[in-house]
């Protein structure tokens, strides 16, 4: 595992994606969404299942 290099996946709200698919969720959020980043996890705390 690399450390300090760019990040090639992030955690999307518990899932992991390449960095490319998490920019295109992003872009399709509302202006309004709240989002939660911290290092290489994003969470959307609209958007978490409850399972």
């Amino acid at each position: 595992m690399r450390r300090g290099g760019p990040a090639e996946q992030v955690w999307w709200n518990g899932e992991l994606l390449h960095v490319s698919e998490a920019i295109i969720r992003a872009a399709q959020l509302s202006e309004n969404e709240m989002i939660r980043a911290r290092g290489d996890d994003v969470v959307i705390p609209s958007r978490l299942r409850d399972d």
